[in-house]
């Protein structure tokens, strides 16, 4: 008869169950997400959950924490526009990525939190907004990079997706700088055309 071995807690367990609380409240909304739905997701009980966390407000800011250490990570890159959202798309079109948490959630945090979350949220933004210039095409190019996940449904490879994603933010980037000559050296006809 062999004994049973124990199983060893992941070290990263507490960034696990973080990343599965970013999933579900990503999914499912932060009122329909409980603390045993994020527990089961990660293979843990509640209890162990909250040796961790204090509660479901607790995971959501550590998830919206994780969401803006991405966000430094992606637009900390290379100075000028064309690296820099190279970069950001290569971080922000990770397979690991949840998505935008801050946008849903922020609105269940604690005021003096959720304060302190936007000035960080907003502090990581700041690379993109020096090299866009301007604080609505900050916003659209922000807003075209994170929601660069969508090609998971168009069916399109990684590497193409990261090509396109730049492409547009490049375009949404040059349309406020009307750069371009004629239409067809346009940034929006060249979005078409990578499209096609």
């Amino acid at each position: 008869m062999s004994e049973a071995v124990p199983q060893r807690r992941p070290r990263n367990r507490k960034q696990l169950i973080v990343a599965a609380a970013a999933r579900q409240f990503e999914r499912a909304g932060f009122h329909d997400v409980s603390v045993a739905d994020i527990a089961a997701e990660v293979g843990v009980s509640a209890s162990a959950l909250y040796r961790h966390f204090s509660g479901k407000t607790g995971l959501l800011a550590a998830a919206v924490e994780q969401e803006i250490e991405l966000l430094e990570l992606a637009y900390g890159g290379p100075a000028g526009l064309p690296g820099l959202l190279d970069h950001a798309a290569r971080q922000l079109l990770r397979p690991d990525r949840a998505g935008s948490v801050w946008q849903r959630g922020q609105v269940f945090l604690e005021p003096d939190r959720a304060a302190e979350l936007e000035a960080r949220y907003l502090a990581a933004l700041e690379p993109l907004r020096r090299a866009v210039g301007g604080e609505v095409s900050t916003w659209a190019v922000h807003s075209v990079l994170t929601t660069g996940r969508a090609f998971e449904r168009a069916k399109v490879d990684r590497d193409r997706a990261q090509e396109l994603m730049v492409a547009a933010a490049v375009a949404v980037a040059g349309l406020r700088s009307g750069e371009h000559t004629s239409e067809l050296q346009s940034p929006m006809y060249l979005v078409c055309r990578l499209l096609l």
